[in-house]
């Protein structure tokens, strides 16, 4: 099976700002953003799975009209939960609770938020039950940084070798497009 995994498109929210699974709109570039996006895809796909958030449903939804497929909402597919941190930019958290946050980001959640590791676990759910298609299909997983990154490091074939303190080093832009082949079969 061939996998596409695609970020949604920029964002309008100021830099620095945390929005985690907050409903932030889409930059002023957005149709531009999509056509990009269009430009850069085969034209085929067998299903679209898509995080619920609107800055993903924008992006799915224009797929599925474009290869005649319904999309498939997943909540397992949200950006990872910053708690009491979401909508706040870096520089209204305490210092003390960033920095300690940011050395410990593959195991602490922000407060009342999730991990990364609770983020990694519910993508690994994800793609056990909804990643079993033919050899010949196209699936299309449109998401956001860290869930499509933690993808990445469970099933793509060069990042599963890297270490989870490497996530944020795999080339992931918005409107980034990962796409590899995928034997869901394969142990």
């Amino acid at each position: 099976m061939k996998l596409i995994l695609l970020r949604h498109t920029a964002v309008a929210v100021p830099k620095g700002t945390i929005y985690g699974q907050a409903d932030v709109a889409l930059a002023d570039s957005v149709e531009a953003d999509l056509a990009k996006v269009h430009d850069s895809l085969a034209d085929h796909c067998s299903s679209i799975y898509s995080s619920p958030l609107s800055r993903c449903r924008q992006l799915a939804e224009s797929l599925a009209s474009r290869y005649g497929v319904q999309p498939i909402w997943d909540a397992r597919l949200m950006e990872m939960n910053f708690g009491d941190w979401e909508n706040k930019r870096w520089h209204e958290i305490p210092q003390q609770q960033a920095k300690y946050w940011g050395q410990n980001w593959q195991t602490e959640p922000a407060p009342a938020g999730e991990s990364f590791v609770d983020v990694f676990t519910r993508i690994n759910g994800f793609q056990q039950d909804c990643l079993h298609h033919g050899e010949e299909e196209t699936i299309m997983v449109v998401s956001h940084s860290g869930p499509l990154r933690c993808l990445c490091l469970q099933i793509h074939p060069e990042y599963q070798q890297w270490p989870r303190s490497k996530a944020f080093q795999i080339p992931l832009e918005y409107g980034g497009i990962i796409a590899f082949q995928f034997d869901r079969f394969e142990v």
